[in-house]
């Protein structure tokens, strides 16, 4: 690739390719009819007008640039596709990237670009600003990275430094365990070695997803090597939508009829139910799902929803889930916005010293929805509830003490979340955020 100042004629008919990009690496090709077109006509043929408003830099095969001056040419024939960068600027920053010098016509760029242009893989090396004295100052790979600073700025690239085993912390159903994973092994040996050490071994693996703290499910075929992970990265292993509760180990014909009989009850109420703000959305042995929405706000609003799973009723109590009322799927209890408080007793306290204790906080209502952390899932703390009962702080309350009493029951489940969880909303919650947008003027104190 050369430039010179007096470009050839054209052969009339001949078409040359050339993949014309921006700040971002973003390329389209285009065609021109000269082998070794000026700038200007790169600028003309990409659509870019007028020519004097743009700067045109052509990428060296070695990595780096060179600036093309509007009658300079760029020849297409001695190799592939050539790639040139068009900027809308009057000024070019020089950079340096190890011993390679390159211009570039944005403010900004990110390490990604840094690195490509510079001829290096983003994904075997890193890049810093070389601070001379002190500390290099790391480039986002995909950030944007200020280049207007005085001075021309050196960089210096190091290879990534590879780390071949990651211990990664894997939360299932609430119970954290320490997974070692070699950079080559797929993620779903990260899944069964988690479901083995918290000896979740009752169901089918494939019944069980993986997914970020945001909640991205994971594709259990990526490597770890390429899943980003480093060693104390937080995963969740949780049953899929629709699959969630215990293996079936009663007779099935019995607890389905028991499922039945309890649905049946609530649909004798339910007219009763939608008033106060409880709809059955679904009822599909073993599992109920129930949205809440609080008929006091104005607007009203769904206030939560959960999963209530019979699996094995009533020898084991039923399991009660927090979940998304959208898209059913499990809430950690960072995300939850329902609360369920409770009122300690006032016997013989006048009604205005108990709300004035209360007020002053020398009374604290009880909270009857728990977690062990802000990433794992709620429980409901109710003599009745599957998690409830399995806690190691109640065992001396066993449910068969509660199971002929009803409170098992989807009619009891629901009403204790329509009593504490719904009843008590009756007003939003919200928090402004004043911003200064300018001034306002009163027109009598506007001169004529």
């Amino acid at each position: 690739m050369t430039q010179s100042e007096d470009p050839p004629e054209s052969r009339r008919g001949e078409r040359h390719l050339l993949d014309v990009g921006d700040e971002h690496l973003s390329f389209r090709r285009v065609e021109l009819p000269d082998p070794v077109p000026t700038a200007r006509q790169i600028l003309t043929a990409s659509g870019r007008r007028p020519a004097t408003a743009f700067m045109v830099l052509g990428m060296l095969p070695g990595g780096g640039t060179e600036h093309l001056r509007l009658s300079a040419t760029w020849d297409l024939r001695e190799r592939g596709i050539e790639k040139v960068l068009v900027f809308k600027t009057d000024e070019l920053l020089p950079v340096v990237v190890d011993d390679t010098d390159m211009l570039w016509g944005a403010p900004t760029i990110t390490g990604r670009v840094l690195m490509t242009v510079a001829g290096l893989d983003p994904e075997e090396n890193e890049v810093f600003l070389e601070v001379v004295g002190g500390v290099d100052e790391p480039v986002p790979l995909d950030g944007p990275f200020d280049l207007t600073r005085k001075g021309i700025e050196r960089f210096v690239s190091r290879p990534k430094e590879q780390e071949t085993t990651v211990t990664l912390t894997v939360v299932v159903n609430g119970t954290r365990t320490e997974v070692t994973a070699e950079g080559n092994d797929a993620l779903v040996s990260v899944r069964d070695k988690a479901l083995q050490q918290t000896n979740n071994v009752g169901r089918p693996a494939d019944d069980w997803e993986l997914k970020t703290e945001g909640g991205d499910v994971l594709d259990l075929a990526t490597l770890v090597r390429d899943s980003g992970f480093a060693s104390g990265t937080v995963l969740f292993l949780s049953l899929k939508a629709g699959v969630a509760g215990e293996m079936q180990s009663v007779d099935e014909a019995v607890s389905r009829a028991k499922f039945e009989r309890e649905v049946a009850q609530f649909r004798e109420h339910e007219a009763s139910h939608r008033r106060r703000g409880c709809f059955l959305l679904d009822a599909t042995f073993p599992q109920v799902f129930v949205a809440f929405a609080a008929p006091r706000l104005k607007p009203a609003a769904l206030v939560g929803a959960v999963v209530i799973d019979f699996t094995n009723y009533d020898l084991q109590p039923p399991s009660v889930t927090f979940v998304n009322p959208f898209t059913r799927e499990p809430l950690r209890a960072a995300d939850m916005t329902m609360a369920m408080v409770r009122l300690p007793p006032m016997t013989g306290m006048p009604p205005e010293m108990f709300e004035g204790l209360l007020a002053s906080g020398q009374i604290q209502p009880a909270h009857m929805i728990g977690s062990h952390g802000p990433n794992d899932p709620p429980f409901l703390c109710l003599p009745g509830v599957r998690e409830y009962h399995e806690h190691p702080a109640h065992t001396g309350d066993s449910w068969l003490l509660h199971r002929a009493s009803g409170s098992g029951s989807l009619h009891f489940l629901v009403e204790q979340i329509l009593t504490y969880g719904v009843n008590p909303v009756d007003q939003w919650q919200v928090e402004l955020r004043p911003t200064v947008t300018g001034f306002s003027m009163q027109a009598a104190l506007v001169p004529r």
